[in-house]
């Protein structure tokens, strides 16, 4: 009987602790920082929106939130399509209780009309108790943007 106590007991624990996520370390933060970099460079909307929680938004610069897997898979999939070269680096990871800052540079060519671009920015994460990306604030300087992405010959922009 004692034994059988112990068991359940055993299997209790084991149970809840397999219910209680902790917050990532640093090494695990680091880590998907550099994937989640890696997933926007995938040209795979899929895998960028996977870091998201089920029902996770991003938001780009003001715009109107992305809410969900599916939507935010059609924002990345609008910039991998605009830069098929798109290169994402980590710059850094900023952490504290409650919110993780993302620092990026983007590299890529602009697929309309063959322009160079390079551009800084930054997304404020909260994460859940899982390791999922809740909510995403990007921002990035769209007027730096919006000039590196001018046709060259005409000063057009798309």
């Amino acid at each position: 009987m004692k034994y059988h106590t112990y068991l359940i007991l055993a299997c209790l624990m084991a149970i809840v602790s397999c219910n209680t996520s902790e917050k990532m370390d640093a090494t695990s933060l680091q880590n998907f920082g550099e994937k989640y970099a890696e997933a926007w460079s995938s040209q795979d909307p899929q895998n960028l929106a996977s870091f998201y929680a089920e029902d996770g938004w991003l938001q780009i610069n003001d715009g109107i939130p992305a809410v969900g897997q599916t939507a935010i898979a059609v924002s990345a999939q609008a910039f991998m399509f605009a830069f098929p070269d798109m290169k994402v680096t980590m710059d850094s990871l900023v952490t504290n209780d409650t919110i993780t800052a993302f620092h990026w540079t983007l590299n890529g060519t602009y697929k309309k009309n063959g322009n160079k671009v390079q551009i800084s920015g930054m997304e404020l994460w909260k994460l859940d108790t899982h390791g999922y990306i809740t909510q995403s604030k990007g921002s990035y300087n769209q007027e730096e943007y919006d000039n590196q992405l001018k046709d060259s010959i005409n000063g057009i922009g798309y």
